[in-house]
């Protein structure tokens, strides 16, 4: 599914370099407005100037941003090269690598979607397609292994620190599940919206 991503963005794609990429597709900027603007997109990643200004510069370096002070400001404006526009389409149609919460790169490509582009928007819906899949296969597969383990272990009869490890344990799948059962609610109003944008743009 999807296009193989270049290799060549100075050091390799990134979701961040992806997301920078897709902000300055919606307007040429300067880095304190796009980290401002990917702040807000994506609150849980904490973005910011000194994380984004090496970011610029790479993709500069790699000939996918131009770099240019405007007259009258002392900060560089970026603007998406041609070439920049390739991978970044290679990037946002390509499947996504994880499905971690929140930190997934298909939310990272979908917060910077290009929401008038049908092949974009295609390639994005069948993505959570595939990660909803994924997320119910993990569901059904932590389901199965606690139906195969015992109940509760009695701390008098294999001692506490196994009891403590087993419960410990218990808990870290609770939190998965609930991480996981979130993301299937997300990915399906996702999978809604998308749905509907394709169903305005024209064929």
């Amino acid at each position: 599914m999807g296009q193989a991503q270049s290799k060549d963005w100075t050091r390799g794609p990134s979701p961040l370099k992806g997301a920078a990429l897709g902000e300055l597709l919606h307007k040429p900027q300067h880095g304190y407005g796009v980290a401002a603007r990917l702040r807000h997109r994506l609150p849980s990643a904490g973005i910011s100037p000194a994380d984004l200004y090496p970011i610029l510069n790479r993709l500069h370096h790699a000939g996918l941003l131009t770099k240019t002070v405007l007259p009258g400001e002392s900060r560089a404006t970026y603007t998406v090269t041609e070439k920049g526009v390739e991978e970044y389409e290679r990037w946002v149609r390509s499947s996504s690598t994880t499905i971690a919460p929140i930190r997934s790169e298909l939310l990272v490509k979908l917060a910077v979607a290009r929401l008038d582009n049908r092949e974009d928007l295609i390639a994005l819906l069948a993505q959570c397609d595939e990660a909803q899949g994924e997320l119910l296969r993990q569901l059904h597969d932590a389901a199965v292994d606690e139906d195969d383990e015992d109940d509760d272990l009695d701390p008098s009869t294999h001692g506490i620190a196994v009891a403590f490890a087993r419960a410990f344990d218990d808990a870290q799948r609770e939190h998965a599940l609930a991480h996981w059962q979130a993301d299937l609610v997300l990915l399906e109003r996702m999978r809604a919206r998308l749905r509907r944008l394709l169903e305005a743009l024209p064929s």
